[in-house]
């Protein structure tokens, strides 16, 4: 048997081919659960036939589970090495996947064994992956039961207390269930080496649920075109580097310039009824990308060193990019002819399935109301914090908050330095955050920090941060800073550049993708990566990772820092400033955060999607300070991009955890101990690190303290 589905096996495959015989394009999501079922009937097959349920790259060997073929004698396959050795091939053979089935994932990883290749999103090969993640979870599933059958009975894995009886509803847990069962209480910063890989399990199984949640239930291949143009994008963007001048970064260009067509038709066999929304925003990126084929790639290869490249391949580059070129062109044309007309689908991700996909992602332990309430709480604290200091920077005691806000924000962006300056302020800015950070004993020594540099011509912003990625070797990092350019002759331009780049502002951004937000972080990791296991190095919770930038973003503002209260003492007007930026950041962080809960998962509501849609306009430009243009912005984005809430969901769970650990360890609290414990155990989600750091188990948040009572003096009855 040959074709899209000869890998699967002859059952899976026959299963399937019997379901294709019409164009796989139309297929709808009806037929599609029909085809997870077959392929569930037959995941049984997969496990049997090894290497078959993988599209790994032939390294590792598949991992079978106890009392399937090819195992070793069932007394061998019950010891606890043989299911640890189990778990590690299937986790090997996950990981693996993934790389192979994306590409520019990979690229982003800092795998470039496939630069040359855009992900496959042929309707096909998305259910080949929804049936090989069917088959893993299934093996994963046996594996389990076997270590189920291994905990002595009336006992669970980690304590005395009662192991259920298999039934239909444990053996269908999901990874919270399983954390909840296999971990119920805390390890107190001493996991041993069975409850080591038990967390193992638990990432492995969170991690298959949330890949197939994406494909079976959010569905971005049938239901968002902005999938297809930012994969382009996003594609392209990957490649721009020191490395696009070799023979080896010109040929992945080409290899990947020439693929874009070929997305560009999927998109169109895909795609089928998308919200409106999502389609309009797709036509504004796609135009930015045809934009940047059209004008800003071909000035990148023009200024390139490529004197020792074939001029045959710069001139097989400079056609492949035409083509991509008019295949967007035409995909463009086609979205606003043909897609636009039809849109007319429905964005929500209702609470139950948002609460799944949470839960998956990010294994959240509490319900949505709860986050609700804690995200509401501090949202209209962070909000009077907000107006009262910028009334007291402005002297505005009355009149429009939005007022008092964009004042004195503008008076924050008037401190900046000159153009000669501008490089050698961030150094000092650096060197500034590095020495707060020690004397208040925030982390342990970090010496080695980024070089200011100035941004090469391929990259685009004001301040950016150049690391290695997770699987790139070790490799010097940068902070790029967007220069003024020469040529440029008008005063307000290079007043408005030089605004952007306050110091303020710079002194925000470092801390958050420096020190001790991002940079920080990262080589607290990689100290400890060789004692984690391959799974804890590439698990990544967006909300830990975007919750700690913001975690530390805090820690850095004098009067919100978290230590001695002299230690980071500044000027009161640089305080104050420092205090402004940071409020503000942190109430859209926050509003993102409950925009998406009201968008998607409203309690008690019943007016249509449209209308809440027009609400949440309306709740950024008034309750977050955003113009208009801003705020409808974030309101699309909260339907197209309900992740865009981890960060803020992130810090509040952040601030949870150092409550409850303080909590457990009475007296002044160490706080450079406590940071390299939470940022050297892996990117977990946080509900994952509790059981690593503290001794009892709570939930991730906690109710917020009820507002006082109201004063019976200011009643109307006096």
């Amino acid at each position: 048997m040959s074709g899209p589905f000869s890998r699967l096996g002859p059952e899976v495959a026959s299963a399937l081919m019997s379901d294709t015989c019409h164009r796989a394009s139309l297929v709808s999501t009806a037929r599609l659960r029909r085809w997870l079922r077959l392929a569930g009937l037959a995941a049984g097959v997969l496990g049997l036939l090894p290497g078959l349920s993988s599209c790994s790259r032939g390294r590792v060997p598949s991992a079978d589970v106890p009392g399937e073929s090819g195992t070793a004698s069932p007394g061998a396959a019950a010891t606890a090495q043989a299911r640890n050795n189990m778990l590690s091939a299937l986790a090997t053979e996950e990981l693996d996947a993934e790389l192979q089935f994306s590409p520019t994932t990979a690229t982003w990883l800092g795998d470039h064994t496939s630069d040359d290749r855009l992900d496959d999103v042929s309707i096909e090969a998305v259910f080949r992956e929804i049936a090989r993640l069917g088959s893993q979870q299934e093996r994963l599933r046996r594996l389990r039961e076997t270590w189920d059958a291994a905990i002595p009975p009336g006992a669970t894995a980690a304590t005395g207390t009662s192991n259920p009886e298999p039934t239909a509803a444990n053996t269908a847990r999901d990874a919270v269930d399983t954390l909840q069962q296999y971990l119920p209480q805390g390890l107190a910063e001493k996991p041993s080496d069975v409850e080591a890989k038990r967390l193992d399990l638990i990432l492995l199984q969170a991690r298959i649920e949330a890949r197939r949640f994406e494909l079976l239930e959010w569905r971005a291949h049938e239901r968002n075109p902005l999938h297809y143009v930012n994969l382009i994008a996003f594609g392209l963007d990957g490649l721009l580097g020191p490395q696009l001048a070799s023979t080896t970064g010109l040929r992945a260009l080409r290899g990947r310039l020439a693929q874009v067509p070929t997305v560009c038709r999927e998109a169109q066999r895909n795609l089928k009824n998308p919200p409106e929304l999502w389609t309009k925003r797709a036509v504004d990126v796609a135009q930015m990308t045809r934009d940047f084929l059209a004008v800003v790639l071909p000035r990148i290869l023009a200024n390139l060193n490529t004197a020792t490249v074939d001029p045959k391949l710069m001139e097989e580059v400079g056609q492949r990019r035409e083509e991509a070129q008019r295949a967007i062109e035409e995909l463009i044309t086609w979205m606003n002819r043909d897609l636009a007309p039809r849109s007319k689908g429905d964005w929500t991700l209702p609470r139950p399935r948002l609460q799944a996909r949470l839960r998956a992602l990010e294994l959240l332990d509490v319900p949505l109301e709860l986050v609700q309430q804690v995200a509401e709480h501090e949202h209209q604290e962070t909000q009077r914090k907000l107006e009262e200091l910028a009334r007291s920077m402005t002297g505005l005691s009355s009149g429009s908050t939005s007022r008092a806000i964009n004042d004195a924000v503008r008076s924050t962006e008037d401190d900046h330095p000159k153009p000669e300056e501008l490089i050698q302020s961030i150094e000092l800015a650096l060197d500034k955050a590095y020495e707060s950070v020690q004397l208040a004993r925030l982390l342990p020594p970090l010496t080695q920090r980024p070089r200011v540099t100035e941004m090469p011509a391929y990259r685009f912003g004001l301040l950016q941060p150049s690391y290695p990625a997770q699987l790139e070797s070790e490799r010097e990092a940068q902070l790029w800073v967007d220069p003024i350019d020469a040529s440029w002759k008008d005063k307000k331009r290079i007043t408005d550049h030089l605004r952007l780049l306050n110091r303020t502002q710079v002194a925000q951004t470092i801390a958050r993708e420096v020190m001790p937000g991002r940079y920080a972080q990262q080589q607290l990791l990689r100290q400890r990566a060789k004692g984690l296991s391959p799974l804890r190095q590439r698990t990544r919770s967006l909300a830990f990772a975007e919750g700690w930038a913001d975690y530390a973003q805090q820690l850095q503002v004098p009067g919100l820092v978290i230590g001695p209260p002299t230690a980071n003492a500044a000027p009161t007007g640089t305080a104050e400033k420092l205090q402004l930026l940071n409020l503000r950041h942190q109430l859209l962080r926050l509003g993102r955060l409950l925009a998406v809960l009201t968008l998607h998962a409203p309690v008690g509501v019943t007016t249509s999607p449209s209308a809440r849609f027009e609400e949440a306009v309306r709740f950024f430009a008034e309750e977050c300070f955003l113009d208009d243009y801003t705020a409808r912005r974030e309101a699309e984005r909260a339907t197209y991009d309900p992740l865009s809430a981890l960060s803020a969901l992130g810090r509040l769970q952040l601030l949870q955890l150092r409550a409850d650990y303080q909590t457990e360890h009475p007296g002044p609290l160490d706080l450079a101990h406590f940071h390299q414990l939470l940022l050297t155990q892996g990117e977990l989600p946080v509900v994952a690190l509790r059981r690593l750091l503290l001794a009892k188990v709570s939930p991730s948040l906690i109710p917020p303290p009820a507002p006082p009572p109201a004063d019976p003096t200011d009643s109307d009855s006096r």
